[in-house]
């Protein structure tokens, strides 16, 4: 079953569940209103541990809108895929009225969960102004695309820091 039978809540795969007979299930990572993130890993390609996105749509008169939501994503990052701090995409999966979007594996913390683990305190400005011009880079990059791309989401949940406690994707 894929939803719950007593609220009719999608629930979540378990660990193992194969998806595109490719990418098997590890865990779940996140949840939110558009679905749901997964820590999977590429059978094909040597166990590669990638994240999954899950797209969770319950209203079968908004599935379309939020497949060509997903698409759009997914074309997105292919046309940054040049550009290092971006998360790379390995696959877009339509499978009936489902839709997953596989990409890299971030290993790290959004910087939202980190200020809030340190009681807020404050980055090292040196660091923050290094990552403001990574973004800055990708910002540049997306707007010299022809249409122009603009990021409507860039916010400190949306940025990941990498182990070394340095890089950010």
């Amino acid at each position: 079953e894929r939803n719950c039978q007593r609220c009719g809540q999608v629930l979540p795969f378990a660990s193992g569940h194969l998806i595109n007979e490719r990418y098997r299930i590890e865990k779940q990572l996140a949840v939110g209103g558009f679905g749901a993130v997964y820590l999977a890993v590429d059978t094909r390609e040597n166990n590669r541990q990638v994240a999954i996105k899950d797209m969770i749509c319950e209203d079968p008169g908004e599935f379309d809108i939020r497949l060509n939501f997903f698409r759009r994503e997914a074309d997105i990052l292919k046309s940054l895929g040049a550009v290092s701090i971006v998360p790379k995409i390995y696959d877009l999966i339509e499978q009936g009225e489902r839709a997953y979007l596989v990409m890299e594996f971030i290993k790290g913390k959004d910087l939202m969960k980190i200020m809030e683990a340190n009681r807020h305190k404050p980055f090292n400005p040196e660091e923050v102004i290094a990552w403001g011009q990574n973004i800055c880079d990708v910002l540049a990059h997306m707007h010299s695309q022809t249409p122009p791309l603009v990021h409507r989401d860039l916010k400190p949940e949306n940025v990941m820091l990498l182990e070394d406690q340095k890089t950010i994707k």
